[in-house]
């Protein structure tokens, strides 16, 4: 499968791989899109309402607001073992 994006889609994915945030761009994608499922079907988000945070969060990644995303990604791993034990 190949996908386009955008080039502002594009430098994000390449800025958060070539600071070793991920290995390679498959591998944030493939992040990102278990993120959105889980956010949708876990947490009750609308698609519009994801929409509005993703823009937030690029906007504050271009502030240089950023976190780790390994620090990210553990926290989720731990919200989502939350739900779990929960449901």
């Amino acid at each position: 499968m190949s996908i386009d994006v955008d080039r502002d889609t594009e430098r994000l994915i390449e800025q958060e791989v070539q600071v070793g945030h991920f290995p390679d761009a498959a591998s944030l994608i493939r992040e990102a899109v278990r993120h959105f499922l889980i956010t949708r079907e876990d947490l009750g988000y609308t698609r519009e309402e994801i929409d509005t945070l993703l823009a937030e969060a690029i906007a504050s990644l271009e502030r240089g607001e950023g976190i780790d995303g390994e620090e990210f990604f553990a926290e989720l791993e731990t919200k989502e073992a939350e739900l779990r034990r929960r449901g």
